[in-house]
């Protein structure tokens, strides 16, 4: 016998809440390291733990980023 943890209400909402952060989450473009993205989703996840009443801190690093311009296979 399967026992429901969740009643339907608290699943849809559930599944709701998941939809949005995803959305988000995918809203904010290419989440490459050392991107504009990057620095967006760092902020929004920093929000979402100031939500919850806790304190995120960032830590940063410096690095040289290297952009691939092309690339080719050649058998």
């Amino acid at each position: 016998m399967k026992i429901e943890r969740f009643t339907p209400e608290e699943k849809k909402a559930s599944e709701e809440r998941i939809k949005k952060l995803i959305e988000e989450y995918d809203s904010q473009g290419i989440h490459r390291t050392g991107t504009e993205g990057d620095s967006k989703n760092a902020q929004w996840l920093a929000d979402h733990i100031k939500a919850l009443g806790l304190n995120p801190n960032f830590d940063t690093f410096n690095f040289k980023r290297i952009s691939i311009k092309e690339a080719s296979i050649i058998i």
